[in-house]
């Protein structure tokens, strides 16, 4: 039986036409298909009328006190019934594929902050998402800010103050270095019961002047007259430079470690951070994005890695 097409409710066929059609020939009324889908029984009635006006021709008919499939309607049930089973696990499937998918997050930082700091948050992060392709790139910290204007990484790990008014960059905490005296075992220094800054005089440093990210450490150094202090063979910026010169016998160095490092054989080290101000670890990534889970859990992860480090041993160790 065809039917003509007349005012039409629907302009074309929809998902929820095909669902109440299969659900009715399925269960044999539209009674039944309306409790199974959760919706009123006119619902179902109009949504089956408004396809079979769109087709043209009678797809359900009375049969007791239900309804069977005329031979139109057995044709469109075959074909429209896989269809409706694939869309209505849609849902589950999606959120079944998320959760296996890969997702991909980029760290940038400095190196000293590489290969001190970072390792142990690497492998914990990685053992507890291991559908996270996660990777790690040294950088400046003047390029760290590049690579998370221009979305080359999506989150940055640095010391260095930054420029607060960026309209690009948004800043969280990290964690605290505390600054520790390093020299070789058989230095002065390192004999000494206790050593306050001005002890730091007598013996050449071979920090350069603008090593520490934080103006204010600088300007202390400076202003207790350790860079005038000769001879002065080596002027070193990086913290693998410093450590190498020291151990080398060049003089001492003052560099940022976290409070739990274990000294490297050979040296020894003080902390100092009861004289010397630390120097804040900051994340920074760009101003306007949600950042991802992985992002934030990577945040979290270090944060409590290196900050209770930081709680558990306090300034001055």
């Amino acid at each position: 039986m065809t039917m003509a097409k007349t005012g039409r409710a629907y302009k074309e066929i929809t998902f929820q036409q095909l669902r109440s059609f299969c659900e009715t020939a399925r269960l044999g009324s539209f009674t039944a298909a309306a409790e199974f889908l959760d919706v009123s029984h006119p619902t179902v009635w109009k949504q089956v009328h408004a396809l079979e006006r769109e087709l043209g021709t009678q797809l359900l008919e009375p049969h007791g006190r239900g309804s069977r499939l005329t031979a139109a309607g057995q044709v469109l049930l075959e074909m429209a019934q896989p269809a409706v089973t694939s869309i209505g696990t849609l849902t589950r499937r999606f959120h079944e594929r998320l959760s296996i998918s890969v997702t991909r997050l980029k760290v940038v930082s400095t190196p000293r902050i590489i290969v001190e700091d970072l390792p142990e948050c690497v492998l914990q992060y990685e053992k507890r998402n291991p559908r996270v392709q996660f990777s790690l790139a040294e950088e400046t910290n003047q390029e760290i800010t590049s690579a998370i204007e221009t979305g080359r990484a999506d989150l940055g790990l640095t010391a260095s103050p930054g420029d607060q008014d960026n309209p690009r960059i948004e800043y969280g905490p990290g964690y605290q270095l505390n600054i520790y005296l390093i020299t070789r075992d058989d230095h002065p220094l390192a004999k000494k019961r206790s050593v306050r800054p001005e002890d730091l005089v007598d013996y050449p440093i071979v920090n350069t002047p603008d090593s520490f990210p934080n103006p204010a450490v600088n300007l202390q150094l400076a202003d207790l007259g350790l860079f005038r202090t000769q001879p002065r063979r080596v002027e070193a910026h990086y913290a693998a430079a410093i450590r190498r010169y020291v151990g080398l016998g060049f003089g001492f160095g003052l560099l940022g470690r976290l409070p739990n490092a274990i000294p490297e054989p050979g040296f020894h080290e003080r902390d100092m951070s009861r004289y010397f101000r630390g120097s804040p670890i900051r994340f920074l990534w760009r101003r306007g994005i949600v950042l991802a889970p992985a992002a934030r859990e990577f945040m979290e992860t270090v944060q409590q890695m290196l900050g209770a480090s930081q709680r558990r041993r306090g300034p001055g160790g």
